[in-house]
């Protein structure tokens, strides 16, 4: 074998004999290894049961270093016993693995590696067996100590960092989940976290053999993929927003189930086969879910854009790692440490994704919700309008008859009411235009339309309006103290031969307005409820709770006589927004 010369370089060949029973002992292996010529390392045994061994003869490198480390390029080996040739005897120098307890000078880390003897005696013979469930690829590597620990002190702070933001990221998206009530975070966040457990294992950073449970080290690792498998496949199909009944969304429908196939299959085997299923299925799952996301490009352009090049470029990485496994490229950054690049950019994409996504859906459930108040608003509108078009012919049906009454009577004060019924006329139709008035002007009207009906009733109608307080800007709503008088004028003075009296009370007490309208008449009746339904009073109240929400009231009572109070909350011109106030 050629001498191995350069510090932190891959050992390029060596013997290597295939144990296909797994029961060959080191002198038997010897005796084989004598008669083989070096062969070309990587090693790439596939998805192989046998047990492999290898035989490196190492030089003395050109640096000055006392103390070299072998280590093999390799996480997922089970077992590695390394035996140390001296002369004909052979002896077990170190146990490593991630199978089983490391015995010194095995060094405990995320690959198997052994510090090896001095180079006192010459040329340093290792013979190496290894077994393992998942690829069996190797390459041998020889490093300076010192150098050697730098670089796993490099690893953990790189694989602290990942590892750190997948928890970050998991946590965020539980917290969207929560806040925004957005189902794909969670998804997302189910995705990552396992995704993320995935690769801890992969890595040989969870190693259980401190607690002698091999059985569950192996079950794991393919129990995480396969629920990565799951909740990968319903992020996209919700991220997407798929249509059930599209291929697409039934292609990752099929990949969720297979997913939890996987992980139901992982107890059996040891998890041999679903690490076989794993490894061929997740790259073939990453690609389609590039191309599922660059056939959504044109339907739903960002989301699809920014999944399409996060799973690309994971797709990519996983192609490296897969073909360093195999042997088929040579172990550097980006072959070994693909995939965690490669998920490290995806999850930040999609991050980034996850975040426009719910922007964008923010801002269509705002101008939605606007326009729906538009909507209500409109409605509510059209509804006082028609219920101002339904008062608005009673009050004009009742003055006619005035006017019918006082032209064979008194032609002057008929033309008077005329006058008084072509003002009042316009301020209801003025009036109807706009939600919101005056109060000043809806009393000045009232005081007008008693006028006119003082005309009609002569003595037997007096009436009186108080108003405790300075209306400046007081907002009402237009026509309604008018219809509480007009029924006080109907149903109370028109039924009494001595007719009677009607006093207006206005008041504004702390933030409400309080008007009570009371007449002399012969009150509600017995039989009615009051404060329901009868004498128009519905519409009132109907307009004063579509105008001022459920703090108006409208309450109705018998107190020698009826008694109509109307409250509602006080708003003037300058604090009511939204409103054409005249």
């Amino acid at each position: 074998m050629k001498p191995y010369a350069f510090q932190n370089h891959p050992i390029r060949s060596c013997i290597y004999v295939i144990d296909v029973a797994s029961d060959l002992q080191p002198d038997s292996i010897i005796k084989l290894l004598r008669k083989m010529e070096p062969q070309k390392l990587p090693y790439n045994g596939g998805y192989a049961s046998s047990a492999v061994w290898l035989h490196v003869r190492l030089f003395k490198p050109v640096a000055n270093c006392n103390t070299w480390v072998l280590h093999l390029q390799n996480h997922l080996l089970d077992t590695v016993d390394i035996y140390h040739i001296i002369k004909d005897s052979i002896a077990l120098y170190a146990r490593g693995g991630r199978m089983q307890k490391q015995q010194w000078p095995a060094l405990s880390g995320f690959k198997p590696a052994c510090v090896i003897p001095r180079f006192d005696n010459g040329p340093i013979d290792l013979l190496i067996k290894i077994k393992t469930r998942d690829v069996l690829a190797v390459s041998l590597c020889l490093t300076e100590f010192g150098r050697y620990q730098e670089q796993n002190n490099i690893s953990n702070i790189f694989y602290g960092i990942y590892f750190g933001a997948v928890i970050l990221t998991m946590i965020l998206n539980l917290a969207l989940y929560f806040t925004a009530h957005y189902h794909t975070s969670f998804w997302y966040s189910f995705y990552v976290g396992t995704f993320g457990l995935f690769q801890a294992f992969t890595l040989n950073l969870i190693n259980l053999t401190r607690i002698e449970d091999t059985w569950l080290l192996q079950v794991l690792m393919p129990l995480s993929a396969g629920l990565c498998l799951f909740s990968g496949s319903l992020f996209v199909k919700h991220f997407l927003e798929l249509d059930k009944r599209c291929l697409s969304s039934r292609a990752l429908v099929y990949s969720s189930v297979l997913g939890l196939s996987i992980s139901v299959l992982a107890p059996f085997d040891a998890g041999r086969t679903a690490s076989i299923w794993t490894s061929i299925i997740a790259p073939l799952f990453v690609i389609m879910i590039a191309v599922i996301a660059s056939i959504y490009i044109k339907k739903i352009p960002r989301p699809a854009l920014f999944l399409s090049t996060g799973t690309s470029l994971l797709a990519l990485s996983i192609l490296l790692n897969t073909l360093k496994n195999f042997g088929l490229l040579p172990v550097n950054l980006f072959t070994e440490h693909g995939t965690i690049i490669g998920s490290a950019v995806e999850f930040t994409i999609l991050a980034i994704a996850l975040v426009d996504r719910i922007t964008v859906l923010q801002k269509q459930t705002i101008s939605a919700d606007k326009k729906l108040e538009q909507i209500e608003r409109m409605a509510v509108e059209s509804r006082l309008k028609l219920l101002q078009t339904q008062i608005n012919p009673h009050f004009l049906f009742n003055t006619l008859n005035t006017i019918a009454e006082l032209t064979s009577t008194d032609p002057e004060k008929a033309e008077n009411v005329i006058l008084q019924l072509s003002k009042f006329f316009r301020y209801t139709l003025t009036a109807s235009q706009t939600p919101l008035i005056q109060l000043e002007e809806e009393i000045a009207i009232v005081r007008a339309y008693l006028d006119i009906q003082k005309e009609r009733f002569g003595a037997r109608l007096s009436y009186e309006i108080i108003v405790e307080n300075e209306l400046t800007d007081v907002l009402a709503v237009g026509m309604t103290l008018q219809t509480i008088v007009e029924n006080a004028i109907k149903y109370g003075i028109s039924s009494c031969n001595k007719g009677g009296s009607i006093s207006i009370i206005c008041a504004i007490i702390e933030d409400n307005v309080r008007i009570q309208v009371s007449d002399t008449g012969p009150g509600f009746e017995k039989n009615s409820s009051i404060n329901s339904t009868g004498h128009g009073l519905n519409s009132v109240r109907e307009r004063l709770v579509l105008s001022f929400g459920k703090s108006a009231h409208l309450s109705c009572f018998n107190n020698q006589g009826a008694v109509v109070i109307m409250t509602f909350p006080r708003r003037t011109s300058f604090e009511t927004s939204g409103y054409n106030c005249r």
